[in-house]
C-alpha cells in the first residue's frame, strides 16, 4: 500500500514544499521540451557532472569549454524520467509540510539546500572521474527526511521511535528506501 499522507499535524502551509515541487516540476517540463542534443548539453551544463571538478584540466566537456566549474543547484530540480520526478515530488509532498511546519520556511528551504549540496559533495568524491551527469532532489529529499524522522523521534523519546505515526514513509524508511531504488532502476530515463 502506497501512503497519501501522514497524520502528523500542522499549523501552516507549506510555502516552501510548494514551491520546491512547482520548480522541480516546470523544469522536467522544461526538459522535455528540449531534443536530444539539447537535453544532454543542458544537463551536462546544469546536472553535477563529478569529473568536471576532478579532472586536472578543469571544467570541460569533449569540446566545449563550459563557462564556470562552480556546482549548480540546478540539479536538484532536474530529473531523468517520470518515475523519478513522480516518486521524488511525492516523497516529498508526503513528509515535507511536516518538517517545514516544525523548522519553519527558512529553516527548511536552508536544510533542504545543504541536504541537497551534500548529496552532490558525497556522489562527486565517491565517483571523481566520471561524466555522467547526476542529477535529481533524491539527496536533498533524503536528507529532510532523515532530519524529519530525527525530530519526531527526539520528540518522542529515545525508545518510542516514530512508530506512533501513521506514515509508512516515517515506520519503515528501509521499505521505502527498497521501493525508492526499485523504482529507479525500473525508469532507465533517472539513470
Amino acid at each position: 500500500m502506497f501512503p497519501i499522507r501522514d497524520s502528523v499535524s500542522r499549523t501552516t502551509e507549506p510555502i516552501v514544499v510548494w514551491t520546491i515541487i512547482g520548480l522541480n516540476i516546470a523544469a522536467f517540463f522544461y526538459q522535455l521540451g528540449m531534443s536530444a542534443p539539447e537535453l544532454n548539453y543542458f544537463l551536462y551544463q546544469h546536472a553535477l557532472v563529478p569529473r568536471r571538478y576532478f579532472s586536472p584540466d578543469g571544467p570541460t566537456w569533449w569540446a566545449c569549454r563550459l563557462p564556470t566549474s562552480r556546482p549548480s543547484s540546478a540539479t536538484f530540480f532536474l530529473h531523468g524520467g517520470w518515475l523519478h520526478i513522480i516518486f521524488n515530488m511525492w516523497t516529498l509532498y508526503i513528509f515535507g509540510p511536516a518538517l517545514e511546519d516544525r523548522l519553519g520556511s527558512v529553516r527548511f528551504a536552508i536544510l533542504y539546500l545543504l541536504a541537497g549540496v551534500a548529496a552532490s559533495a558525497t556522489h562527486a568524491l565517491f565517483n571523481a572521474a566520471s561524466m555522467v551527469p547526476a542529477l535529481g532532489a533524491s539527496g536533498a529529499i533524503a536528507g529532510a527526511d532523515r532530519c524529519l524522522r530525527r525530530a519526531l523521534s527526539l520528540r518522542l523519546g529515545a525508545h518510542s521511535g516514530a512508530d506512533r505515526f501513521h506514515s509508512p514513509i516515517l515506520q519503515h524508511p528501509g521499505r521505502s528506501l527498497r521501493r525508492h531504488l526499485v523504482f529507479h532502476a525500473a525508469d532507465p530515463g533517472s539513470k
